[in-house]
């Protein structure tokens, strides 16, 4: 699992037209780590995954893949891990960190 990135979202914000989609996030995930995202409809999380895929840039903040600034020092990362079947993902739930998206 040392080939996968750190993944860091310093302060990151993205405002939509008037509408602040994501507010000041914060998070670190290390090579390795297993995350996922919870939330109503509509409260980021396919936002927060654009972000750190970097389909789309913050209004504020920054997102770092290895200590690189994407959209400045990298277009896009290399890699963010891959998508795990439902028995892989079973095996996985002890390890899991829970980030919630609420709309403020």
């Amino acid at each position: 699992m040392d080939m996968l990135p750190k993944i860091e979202i310093d302060g990151a914000s993205k405002k939509i037209g008037n509408n602040i989609v994501l507010n000041q996030i914060q998070l670190t995930v290390e090579p390795g780590d297993v995350i996922g995202l919870q939330g109503i409809n509509g409260s980021g999380k396919t936002m927060l995954l654009r972000l750190m895929a970097g389909l789309i840039h913050p209004t504020k903040g920054r997102v770092l893949i290895d200590g690189k600034i994407l959209g400045i020092d990298l277009e896009f990362p290399p890699s963010l891990g891959s998508f795990v079947s439902s028995s892989e993902n079973v095996k996985l739930s002890n390890r899991k960190r829970f980030a919630a998206c609420w709309p403020s």
